[in-house]
């Protein structure tokens, strides 16, 4: 691409900072392989709970983030990151994000909505603090869905007017269901309530709103951007994904070689490689005495790594 773009990335979880599942691993890969490309990208994640796996510099000013119930006040760290890693800055708001658990513990926590409306509008004011004013914004499942939303409405007459999004769908089955008595926590207008924005069977939608108010919607996997405007594997929001197929691009997720490289990986009994299988048999072995199998090389040995959930 013969233009540098200036990306921030905003999401609710970040490997190594903190992680549940995928979507934390492709907001530490994603930027870092666009960095390499020459691209400006910079990333905003929440503080949560946990140690740091770096030095941490402060910024010596406090971020004020308009909220709809009133200003809240939080303050940015930046970790002192390996070269060729943009930027990453975590917005510390102890009430909000200082908990056992990301999203709940065990089940999601009752002001879910307060704490990422937190998250995007603090992104916007981050920005303004630094000076940084992007070019695209990339938004990661329905905990930044609202950053859409802010960019058509209260911020579209400002400094991010130019400013485009891609909101990506990592897992269609969680979307940010919330009252709709809980609309004025946002800071937006009761006109976004419609069935083209945030509403949804009479309740907000975090998802939906993102979905509608993106520039261009993206998910993990052309399969997967095809079977999500099926009824079957649609949650309900099949019908606004085929609205917006023309803007929907299935890219494929992939892997970090350098952790997931079974020629250098420290952590297993043998290396291999496409050139010589020899090892992933011994591999296979002792994974069979491990876990108390059959040591016998005929039979296939097959692993998933998954949540136990109803998909």
């Amino acid at each position: 691409m013969a233009r540098k773009l200036k990306i921030l990335f905003i999401a609710s979880e970040g490997a190594p900072f903190s992680k549940t599942g995928g979507l934390a691993e492709v907001i530490r890969d994603l930027p870092i392989a666009l960095a390499r490309r020459g691209h400006d990208v910079r990333t905003v994640l929440p503080r949560h709970r946990g140690p740091i796996p770096f030095p941490v510099r402060r910024h010596p000013s406090p971020l004020g983030v308009p909220m709809g119930l009133g200003e809240q006040w939080c303050a940015v760290l930046e970790p002192e990151l390996p070269p060729g890693v943009g930027p990453v800055y975590l917005l510390e708001h102890d009430h909000y994000f200082n908990r056992s658990g990301v999203y709940g513990d065990p089940w999601d926590y009752a002001d879910n909505l307060e704490r990422f409306t937190f998250l995007c509008r603090g992104a916007f004011q981050l920005c303004r603090a630094l000076d940084f004013i992007p070019d695209l914004i990339h938004c990661n499942d329905w905990h930044t869905g609202l950053c859409p939303v802010y960019l058509n409405t209260v911020e579209r007459a400002g400094v991010f007017g130019e400013t485009a999004s891609i909101f990506t769908i990592h897992n269609l089955g969680y979307q940010g269901w919330f009252s709709s008595e809980q609309l004025p926590v946002t800071g937006l207008s009761s006109d976004e309530f419609h069935h083209r924005s945030l509403e949804a069977y009479g309740k907000i939608n975090l998802l939906k709103g993102g979905i509608y108010h993106s520039t261009l919607v993206t998910t993990v996997s052309p399969t997967y951007a095809n079977e999500i405007q099926t009824p079957r594997y649609g949650h309900n929001l099949d019908g606004v994904l085929r609205d917006r197929s023309p803007d929907l691009f299935g890219v494929l997720n992939g892997i970090d070689e350098t952790l997931w490289n079974p020629e250098i990986d420290p952590h297993i009994p043998a290396s291999y490689s496409l050139a010589d299988m020899s090892g992933k048999a011994i591999c296979k072995q002792q994974l069979q005495r491990l876990c108390n199998l059959d040591d016998r090389p005929d039979i296939p040995l097959v692993g998933i790594v998954s949540r136990l959930a109803h998909q």
